[in-house]
C-alpha cells in the first residue's frame, strides 16, 4: 500500500500539468448526465487535497482547475436548456430521468438562483437545475457568477476536507501504517454498511407488497409448508405461532452450524478462516486503537443495551403504543432465549483466550445477538409507515453502530470472525421476521420525538456509566500478552540477539524502521546512564503541546515526538539528543519477548536522526530521516554500568548491544 501510495505521488509530481487537466476534466463531466453517473468526482477532489496536503500540487491551482470545470460542465448544460428549451427535458432520453427533472422543477420554483447552489450538492438533479434555468431564460452573467460561486465552495469544501484528513493520515502512518489502514478500512465499512443499507431500502421499496401478494399465493398453494408465511405476511391470521416457529428454527440452524462448522465440543485447532482473520487484525493492533476498540465493544454489552431496552418498553407504554409494546418484549426475550440456548452449547475458547491457554467451552456471541435485537429492533418501531428515505436512515444508523461493535470485537479478540458474523444474523433474521409480522398486523405508528429522545439519553448515561466502572478492566484486558524466554548474557552475545525483531512490526509493504540496538536492564537504569551524557525526554504529547505543530518554524526540539507502535505496543522509553535546531538523534526502546538469566529483560530499538516534516503549512512535526548516518559507538560508548559490542545482523547490518558490566 504504502509502495503503491509512494508510485501514485511519484508520478501526479511529475506530471502536475495532466493532473491539473484531469482534475478539470473529471470536474466538468460529472455535471453531464451520463459521464456523472460513472465518474466517482467526491474520491477524485478528495484526491486532489490529498495530493495538495502532500506537496506535489498547489492548493490555489487545484481550487482553480476544480472550479472551472465544474463552471464548464453546467455551462455545457445551460446551453442545451437555453438551445433546445422545454424540448430537451421532453426528449425521450430525458424522460428516463422524469423524477430527477421534477426534483429539479421544485428547486428552481422554490429557491430561485439560490437553487443552482443547492443543486450543486445533489446529485443527479445537478444537471438538470442548469439546463432549467437556461430554458427559463435566466441571464448567462447572473448564471456564471453564481456558479463560480457555487463551484468554488463545492470544491473547496472537498479538497480541503482531503487535504485535513490526509494530514492526519500522515501524523497516524507516522505512529503505525496499520492504524492508518484501520482509519480507513472501519471508516470505509461503515460507508458501505450504510450506503447498501440505503440502497437497499430505496430498491424494495417499490416491491415490498408486490413480494408480500407472491407469499401469500404461495401459502394458499402449500397449505402445510406456507403456514408460516400465512402467519407472518396475512392480517387476518395470529402472528405469535409463526413467530415461535421462526425462534425454534434458528435455534435448530444456530445448533446445526454450530456443530458444522465448530464441531459440539472441543477441536484443537480453530477454523482456518477464524484464525486468519484474527491473525490480520492481531498484526493491526495499536494503543490508541486498542483503547477506541473497548470503548465501542462496550456498547454491545449488556450494561448498555439493557437499560435502553427498559427505556424503549416505557416509552411505549407511556405513549399507549400497546402493540408496539408487545413486539418490543417479544423482540427481547425471544433474543435472550435464543441467545441463552445457543451459550449453553460447547464451541470453543474466545481467540484472546485461545492463544492465552484460557480454554473454555462456551458461545460468545450470546452479547452480539441480543445487542442486534434490540439495536436493530428499535429502527423497525422507528421506520414503520414512513417513507423509504427516513427508514434508511434509522435502518443506516442501526447497521453503522452494529458493524463498529462487530469490528471491535473481532480486533479485540473477542470474538472469532465466523461465531460473531453468525450472531448478527441470527439477530438480524429475528428482527426481519418480528418485523415483517408486526407491520402486517396492524402496527402502530411510533414518533421519533416520543422515542428518540429517551432512548439516546439512556444510551449515553448507560454507556458514560460503563465506561466509568468497567473500560480500564477491559482495556486491561485487551494488552498484549507475552511470555519472556529467558538466555544466558553470554549466549545473547554470541548470536542469540539474531533471535529478536530486527525490525519495527508494521503493516507489509510500508519501509520500516531497523532495530539496530538491543539494551539489556532496568529502564530507570538505562535513563539514568543516557541522561548522564546528555540525553534527555522529549516534549510529551498533549494537547497543548500538539499546538507547536501548527507553527510554521522553530527549533526541533519544540515539536512533541510522535508515540510509534511494535507489536501492539507504544515504546517504553524515547530520549533525544540535539544536533542543531533543526535536527535531532532520538534513542526508542520496545520491550521484547527475551530477558538474561537471572538479569533484566532485552529491549529492542534504535537510534535515528528526525527532522521536521511539513504537511502544506498546516502541521509541522518531527520525523525520520532515513538517510542520515548515525555514529551510534560514539553517541552510546562509556555509559555507566553498560558495556557496548557491535554484532552482525542477518542482513549483514551492524547490531550494538549494551549489557550490564560485572560488578
Amino acid at each position: 500500500m504504502e509502495q503503491l501510495l509512494q508510485t501514485v505521488l511519484d508520478w501526479v509530481g511529475g506530471h502536475v500539468g495532466l493532473t491539473l487537466v484531469l482534475l478539470f476534466l473529471c470536474c466538468a463531466g460529472e455535471s453531464i448526465i451520463v459521464l456523472g453517473a460513472l465518474i466517482p468526482t467526491t474520491v477524485v477532489l478528495l484526491a486532489a487535497g490529498a495530493f495538495v496536503a502532500f506537496g506535489k500540487l498547489e492548493l490555489w491551482a487545484a481550487l482553480a482547475f476544480a472550479t472551472a470545470g465544474a463552471v464548464a460542465g453546467d455551462l455545457v448544460n445551460f446551453w442545451i436548456g437555453r438551445r433546445f428549451g422545454e424540448r430537451a427535458l421532453r426528449s425521450p432520453f430525458a424522460q428516463r430521468y422524469t423524477s430527477a427533472i421534477e426534483r429539479s422543477r421544485q428547486i428552481v420554483q422554490r429557491h430561485g438562483a439560490k437553487g443552482l447552489m443547492l443543486g450543486r450538492y445533489v446529485g443527479l438533479v445537478r444537471p438538470f437545475i442548469a439546463a432549467i434555468a437556461g430554458a427559463h431564460g435566466m441571464r448567462l452573467l447572473s448564471f456564471l457568477l453564481i456558479e463560480f460561486l457555487a463551484g468554488f465552495l463545492w470544491a473547496g469544501g472537498f479538497i480541503a476536507l482531503g487535504l485535513a484528513f490526509s494530514a492526519s493520515l500522515g501524523l497516524a502512518a507516522e505512529v503505525a501504517g496499520r492504524l492508518a489502514v484501520l482509519i480507513v478500512c472501519a471508516l470505509v465499512l461503515v460507508w458501505l454498511g450504510f450506503w447498501l443499507t440505503r440502497r437497499s431500502v430505496i430498491a424494495v421499496q417499490g416491491h415490498t407488497e408486490e413480494w408480500l401478494h407472491a407469499l401469500l399465493d404461495w401459502s394458499h398453494r402449500h397449505r402445510r409448508l406456507g403456514l408460516l408465511g400465512e402467519a407472518l405476511a396475512n392480517p387476518d391470521h395470529p402472528e405469535t405461532p409463526g413467530l415461535a416457529i421462526v425462534a425454534l428454527s434458528l435455534l435448530a440452524l444456530g445448533a446445526l452450524w454450530l456443530a458444522l462448522w465448530w464441531g459440539l465440543g472441543w477441536r484443537e485447532y480453530p477454523p482456518a478462516l477464524d484464525a486468519l482473520v484474527y491473525q490480520t487484525l492481531h498484526d493491526l493492533r495499536t494503543p490508541a486503537a486498542t483503547a477506541a476498540a473497548v470503548a465501542i465493544a462496550q456498547l454491545g454489552e449488556w450494561q448498555v443495551y439493557a437499560p435502553v431496552a427498559a427505556a424503549t418498553l416505557a416509552a411505549l407504554l407511556w405513549k399507549s403504543r400497546d402493540r408496539a409494546a408487545a413486539h418490543w418484549i417479544a423482540a427481547v426475550a425471544f433474543g435472550s432465549a435464543i441467545s441463552l440456548a445457543l451459550f449453553a452449547l460447547p464451541t470453543f475458547s474466545t481467540p484472546l483466550e485461545y492463544y492465552r491457554g484460557q480454554l473454555r467451552a462456551h458461545f460468545s456471541g450470546r452479547e452480539l445477538i441480543l445487542a442486534t435485537v434490540i439495536y436493530g429492533f428499535i429502527p423497525v418501531l422507528l421506520a414503520t409507515r414512513r417513507n423509504a428515505r427516513a427508514r434508511a436512515g434509522f435502518y443506516g444508523t442501526a447497521i453503522a453502530l452494529l458493524l463498529l461493535i462487530l469490528l471491535s470485537e473481532l480486533y479485540l479478540g473477542a470474538q472469532w470472525f465466523s461465531m460473531g458474523l453468525f450472531a448478527v444474523l441470527i439477530g438480524a433474521l429475528w428482527v426481519a421476521a418480528l418485523g415483517l409480522g408486526y407491520r402486517r398486523h396492524r402496527a402502530q405508528r411510533v414518533a421519533a420525538p416520543h422515542l428518540l429522545p429517551l432512548v439516546a439519553l439512556t444510551f449515553g448515561a448507560a454507556a458514560m456509566v460503563h465506561w466509568s466502572t468497567g473500560y480500564a478492566v477491559r482495556l486491561d484486558a485487551a494488552k498484549p500478552w507475552w511470555r519472556l524466554t529467558a538466555m544466558s548474557a553470554q549466549e545473547w552475545v554470541d548470536g542469540g540477539y539474531r533471535k529478536l525483531p530486527s525490525q519495527r512490526m508494521d503493516m507489509a509493504g510500508r519501509p520500516k524502521l531497523r532495530f539496530d540496538l538491543q539494551w539489556a536492564g532496568e529502564l530507570p537504569d538505562i535513563e539514568h546512564a543516557a541522561g548522564a551524557h546528555g540525553w534527555r525526554w522529549p516534549r510529551r504529547l498533549s494537547f497543548a503541546n500538539m499546538l507547536h505543530w501548527l507553527a510554521t518554524e522553530g527549533p526541533v526540539a519544540d515539536l512533541p515526538v510522535l508515540p510509534q507502535v511494535h507489536a501492539g505496543r507504544y515504546q517504553a522509553t524515547v530520549l533525544r539528543l540535539p544536533i542543531d535546531e533543526a535536527r535531532q538523534y532520538l534513542l526508542q526502546l520496545w520491550p521484547s519477548t527475551w530477558r538474561l538469566k537471572d538479569g533484566p529483560r532485552i529491549w529492542v530499538g534504535n537510534l535515528r536522526v528526525q527532522q521536521a516534516r511539513t504537511f502544506y503549512r498546516l502541521l509541522r512535526y518531527p520525523v525520520s530521516d532515513r538517510g542520515a548516518q548515525v555514529p551510534v559507538a560514539e553517541l552510546l560508548s562509556g555509559l555507566d554500568g553498560f558495556e557496548l559490542i557491535q554484532g552482525s545482523g542477518e542482513d549483514g547490518q551492524p547490531v550494538w548491544l549494551l549489557k550490564p558490566k560485572k560488578p
